[in-house]
């Protein structure tokens, strides 16, 4: 199992006020798994899929591609041919820690693609069958912290498209998307949600437009497969 992450000074900090929820996925394998036009059409979705999250459930998504360097830039971050678990887990690692200026943290994280895209970590068995090793998302939950006691503890929710066709990955987004846009969700709920006056108030070295939009009505930042 892989040893504690550090970097924090504890798995949720007193003051964070703002839950951001990540999708995360590779270009580059999804294109190699579906071929040019299809990713693209995923990758359509997905967007859709960001804006859904922040209209109709008044929660920050951020859509990134590990591999693109356009979709990093925000935080800093080079991209990654090859991801691994360990370079996966660093990339959320380090954008909670610039989540912490804006008392923001990654709460949720959405994985699109299969072990192929992103792959899963692996753990020891420890029931003796006939698999080796665990394929598991459990630890792309783990903050990192210099506690001990709270090394291992999960503090985001974690899932994962692992469709391997573009027919079923293109259906399971589009679901996801009519279930975000049933009646009566609105982004004016507080409670670690955006509001108009929340985004506006952002640092300008985070916010994709310098002119305050209504909540929602950010453009997320994209790249041009």
């Amino acid at each position: 199992m892989a040893a504690r992450i550090v970097g924090a000074k504890s798995v949720r900090p007193d003051d964070i006020t703002t839950d951001v929820h990540v999708i995360v996925s590779h270009f580059g394998r999804l294109e190699a798994r579906f071929g040019a036009e299809a990713a693209v059409q995923v990758d359509r979705l997905l967007q859709r899929l960001a804006r859904a999250t922040e209209v109709d459930l008044g929660v920050m998504a951020e859509m990134l591609y590990v591999d693109q360097a356009d979709s990093l830039k925000g935080y800093d971050l080079a991209p990654v041919d090859t991801p691994t678990p360990q370079n996966v887990t660093e990339i959320l690692a380090h954008i909670d820690a610039r989540l912490l200026d804006d008392k923001a943290m990654v709460a949720s994280v959405l994985i699109v693609g299969d072990d192929d895209v992103i792959p899963f970590h692996r753990l020891p068995n420890p029931v003796e069958d006939s698999d080796a090793e665990i394929l598991a998302d459990a630890l792309y939950s783990i903050a990192p912290t210099d506690d001990d006691t709270k090394a291992l503890v999960g503090v985001r929710a974690v899932g994962r498209f692992p469709q391997r066709s573009a027919a079923e990955m293109t259906a399971a987004i589009e679901s996801a998307i009519s279930a975000h846009r049933r009646p009566g969700r609105s982004c004016s709920r507080a409670g670690g949600r955006w509001s108009a006056a929340s985004w506006a108030a952002r640092p300008p070295r985070r916010r994709a437009s310098a002119t305050p939009r209504a909540c929602g009505a950010r453009p997320l930042r994209t790249f041009t497969p």
